[in-house]
């Protein structure tokens, strides 16, 4: 931590730098709901009733999963913002930026000239649509995203 500068020692006390500051506080403010009596009491009653059959697993996992996947995200990109490593986040996360960028392409390219570069966005989408079955898509894109890993793996600079 104090390599990094998110604290300093001050009389035998860790004492929060700026950076440190920031991240506790982004760390607060996005995680905070999940460790709050509320939240994990109407979770519990909300997995009570899934066990006995009173409602759907799936939604309460896509709302729930909504939810933290945003905090999740957030806290990913604020972490290599503050190890400056945004280049290895983009790189790792490779499957994640091909998504977003071929919305970006698909909606500029009709705004633009009224023709759609894909069949469907985001781009899995579009495999599908042009006859891969969604089983194939998901595997390749598992592969994709393991030379993605790989790749951000190899760039890591040993220390």
């Amino acid at each position: 931590l104090r390599d990094r500068e998110y604290v300093r020692i001050d009389k035998k006390r860790l004492v929060a730098e700026d950076k440190g500051r920031l991240v506790t506080a982004f760390l607060e403010s996005f995680f905070a709901r999940y460790v709050e009596f509320d939240f994990t009491a109407n979770l519990e009653n909300q997995l009570d009733r899934i066990s006995n059959n009173e409602i759907e697993w799936k939604e309460v996992m896509r709302q729930f999963w909504k939810d933290f996947s945003l905090a999740i995200g957030g806290t990913i990109g604020v972490i290599a913002i503050c190890c400056k490593q945004e280049f290895l986040l983009a790189i790792v996360g490779g499957v994640f930026v091909l998504e977003a960028v071929s919305v970006i392409l698909q909606v500029l390219s009709f705004k633009l000239t009224g023709r759609r570069i894909f069949a469907m966005s985001p781009i899995h989408h579009h495999f599908e649509l042009v006859g891969w079955k969604e089983n194939t898509v998901i595997v390749r894109f598992w592969i994709l995203s393991v030379v993605c890993a790989l790749l951000g793996l190899a760039t890591l600079k040993l220390r």
